[in-house]
């Protein structure tokens, strides 16, 4: 007679854990090109002629058009170029002839650009360096004035929703507009809201 062999029943089948599923993060890829363009408003810079008109009753701000390209050397590093226009005209509270301003600045300008939140945010802080052309007259006429300027933007930029937004700052020391003039500084400071396209 065979031996009697112990019985164990057989364990049933145990289903593997459940992985949760998460879905793959969307990574925005670092660009190689990065344009702006920005409208904005600010102050005019203060300087010897700004005090005498604002004696005189010509206050105020004025619109700020930026355009820039900028060319990624790293991630985090790059090299472009710029342009901006102002324009100003105010009246005297007096009924003296109107003010008017238009200035014209162009340079380089050397970027550093931050990303996060797998670039979905980006910061760029932008030192430049350029020429200011500048006309300031009463009435009609005006000589143009023109000389170096230096200035920057600390940008906050959404790539994927292609805007953004700037606090810029502009020194542009130039000569007295006139023979009764005084120094003058076309620059200032502003705030902007940017179109974004980069790639």
């Amino acid at each position: 007679m065979l031996p009697l062999l112990p019985y164990f029943e057989a364990a049933p089948d145990t289903p593997p854990p459940m992985v949760e599923q998460r879905p793959a993060t969307q990574v925005i890829p670092d660009p190689g090109l990065i344009a702006r363009f920005g409208m904005g408003y600010g102050s005019v810079a203060n300087s010897d002629e700004q005090r005498l008109l604002e004696l005189e009753g010509y206050g105020g701000g004025r619109p700020w058009l930026n355009l820039d390209l900028t060319g990624m050397v790293d991630r985090n590093f790059g090299f472009g170029g710029f342009g901006a226009y102002t324009h100003r005209s105010a009246s005297a509270v007096d009924g003296s002839p109107d003010l008017r301003e238009n200035t014209f600045m162009f340079g380089v300008q050397a970027p550093l650009v931050v990303s996060a939140n797998d670039g979905k945010f980006r910061f760029m802080l932008i030192p430049r360096v350029g020429r200011t052309w500048s006309t300031l007259s009463l009435g009609n006429g005006g000589s143009l004035m023109s000389g170096w300027m230096v200035g920057g933007e600390a940008s906050f930029l959404f790539p994927a929703a292609h805007i953004g937004g700037s606090l810029g700052w502009v020194w542009a020391p130039l000569p007295a507009p006139g023979a009764l003039g005084r120094a003058y500084d076309a620059g200032g400071i502003y705030l902007s809201f940017n179109v974004v396209l980069d790639g």
